[in-house]
């Protein structure tokens, strides 16, 4: 009997694996007949501790399993190919203890499309695709490797067509990107690039974190000299750099000072955006139309009458979102 946690069981677990440096190896759905339904099948193979009315064990259950009165398990329903057609799906679980398994990254970011936001989820995309890891109480951030990429997301989310939340996952997967560097720069990654009519600005992907090469003689003379910024748009040499909380230090104001001079003389252009301006939703538009405008992009037609009407429920998603001013916890 395996015990399959989905939804956000399986997320701090992958969060466990993440900031702890184990391997994520995908390994096939168990058997329907042999997937724990219940609080006492829990307890029975000794992982009552996963479970509790605070925080309930939220499990994958084969479609038409009765439905549990215990306050410790939510149950997750799918139609899945669990048996006679196991070899066409892809694997979807890890294993993270004797008789206990989670969902993979793509196959928990497909759970949670069921009931999160769109943006919500590209913000999910990003962390797994990029190189930090919330903790798996959510109230830090550690620099680590991705867990994935979108292109396995993308393979997967097509193997799993018709599923209940894949359209919505889909969706999120043409906003995320990968390689994002933390929470905030995810947040105005999504704030930009999502599509007008859902709020956002329409701005085309950019680049995160790539790097660029600026030559020697720039900024101090410094032979193979290379910046990173957040978001970059190269057609355009424009770069944005998001702000957080460790920009507020004094050596790495005069730092980023000094970047933006290197980048600069090359002919690269760049703009900042820091959380305080973020949380503010005029400061936040302001700057949207900002980067439209250094795009060379048409500004957006508003039929609202306010121009930053349209704009608000997914800045509000944005900034209650479990992401938000989430810090780095340095080693």
């Amino acid at each position: 009997m395996e015990i399959v946690l989905a939804d956000i069981s399986a997320l701090r677990q992958i969060r466990e694996a993440r900031c702890s440096g184990k391997m994520i190896s995908p390994l096939p759905l168990p058997p329907s007949d042999e997937m724990a339904t219940g609080a006492r099948q829990l307890d029975r193979l000794k992982a009552g501790d996963l479970a509790t009315r605070e925080s309930p064990a939220r499990i994958l259950v084969p479609s038409g399993t009765s439905h549990t009165r215990s306050q410790r398990v939510v149950q997750s329903e799918w139609s899945l190919p669990t048996d006679e057609n196991a070899v066409a799906q892809p694997d979807m679980v890890f294993r993270v203890r004797p008789n206990v398994v989670a969902l993979t990254p793509p196959a928990c970011a497909l759970s949670l499309a069921r009931s999160w936001p769109v943006e919500w989820l590209a913000l999910l995309l990003d962390e797994l695709c990029g190189c930090y890891s919330l903790t798996p109480d959510g109230n830090a951030f550690i620099e680590t490797t991705p867990a994935c990429n979108l292109d396995s997301i993308r393979k997967f989310a097509r193997k799993m067509c018709g599923q209940h939340g894949i359209k919505r996952l889909s969706t999120a997967i043409k906003l995320a990107g990968n390689g994002a560097a933390s929470p905030f720069e995810s947040q105005v990654h999504a704030w930009l690039c999502q599509n007008v009519r859902r709020g956002g600005f329409g701005i085309p992907q950019p680049l995160l974190n790539a790097t660029i090469y600026i030559g020697s003689g720039y900024g101090g003379g410094t032979a193979g000299t290379q910046c990173r910024p957040d978001l970059y748009w190269p057609d355009a040499r424009f770069g944005v750099e998001c702000d957080g909380a460790q920009h507020n230090d004094p050596l790495q104001s005069e730092q980023d000072a000094l970047r933006s001079v290197r980048l600069s003389n090359v002919g690269i252009h760049e703009a900042r955006i820091s959380v305080k301006a973020f949380h503010s939703l005029n400061a936040a538009c302001d700057f949207g139309m900002s980067v439209r405008t250094e795009l060379g992009l048409l500004n957006p037609v508003n039929t609202s009458g306010n121009p930053h009407q349209s704009h608000f429920e997914l800045w509000k998603s944005l900034v209650q979102s479990p992401w938000d001013r989430v810090h780095l916890r340095r080693p």
